[in-house]
């Protein structure tokens, strides 16, 4: 399925791009007329400026938190990595929460 797709059916609250360039500019506006949260991971690469303006935040994770999130396991001994990384996911998602309920004020 494509982003239009999912947003239109509201099958998904969020979505997560890995890429930086331009070509996804419309899928991410209309992701957001949906009420999706579009969060884009550029790998540390460039960001189109066309594509800045339409995304609700980057967020760039590591092989290791990515590996941890996909297997649905912590790692072992709680490193303090991941300890790291859960809290600022805990702080996003609350984020998150609030800015679609102002846009749902709105």
């Amino acid at each position: 399925m494509d982003i239009t797709i999912l947003s239109y059916e509201k099958l998904v609250d969020v979505i997560v791009l890995i890429a930086g360039d331009s070509d996804f500019v419309p899928a991410a506006k209309q992701a957001r007329i949906k009420g999706v949260d579009f969060i884009l991971n550029p790998l540390k690469q460039e960001i189109s400026h066309d594509l800045a303006e339409h995304i609700d935040g980057i967020q760039s994770f590591s092989v290791g938190v990515g590996l941890a999130e996909i297997l649905k396991c912590d790692p072992e001994g709680n490193p303090q990595w991941w300890q790291d990384y859960q809290a600022k996911a805990a702080a996003n998602k609350e984020k998150r929460k609030a800015k679609k309920q102002t846009r749902k004020k709105k």
